[in-house]
């Protein structure tokens, strides 16, 4: 059978959301599935302006900070003491003497890698020293910071009879 011929008093049908969606949903569709397409045969890139930088993501850069010390152990002779640290991505040092604290430096922007202490102990101290130095390091890095020691004593110098 024929279609019978449309009536011409009747309004035209207008389009419904759900139809316009359906045909939305077919046209994205459609557009993936060629753009897929060209993706497989290598021309994705024709769809691309040719004057845009190509995006790179490079991955997370870690920092890590480090600190070793350095300095007289066991016996030492009298005089000046030198406590050297030695580190990267240093913010700050505190160094403390006996538990109390005698030097604080914070870093500068210059990249610096050795720090030192110079401590002065009196010619009759012949007790057991402890330095301790508390390091912070840059912000972000690993590990935020560390807590190194050493000890030494002063010697005792002996009398040579004769």
């Amino acid at each position: 059978m024929a279609n019978p011929p449309p009536n011409p008093n009747r309004a035209p049908r207008r389009p419904t959301i759900l139809g316009i969606l359906v045909l939305l949903a077919v046209g994205f569709m459609l557009a993936g599935a060629a753009y897929t397409l060209l993706t497989i045969a290598g021309y994705a890139n024709a769809l691309s302006r040719e004057d845009d930088p190509p995006v790179v993501i490079l991955p997370p850069t870690l920092v890590y900070g480090s600190a070793a010390l350095y300095g007289p152990r066991g016996c030492v002779k009298p005089g000046p003491i030198v406590t050297t640290i030695v580190g990267r991505n240093i913010a700050q040092l505190t160094f403390f003497h006996n538990g109390r604290r005698v030097k604080s430096i914070k870093s500068d922007t210059l990249g610096r890698r050795r720090y030192a202490l110079v401590t002065r102990i009196a010619r009759t101290d012949y007790s057991l020293h402890t330095v301790r130095v508390r390091v912070r390091f840059v912000d972000g890095a690993i590990p935020t910071g560390k807590t190194l020691r050493h000890r030494f004593v002063q010697c005792r110098t002996t009398a040579v009879s004769g």
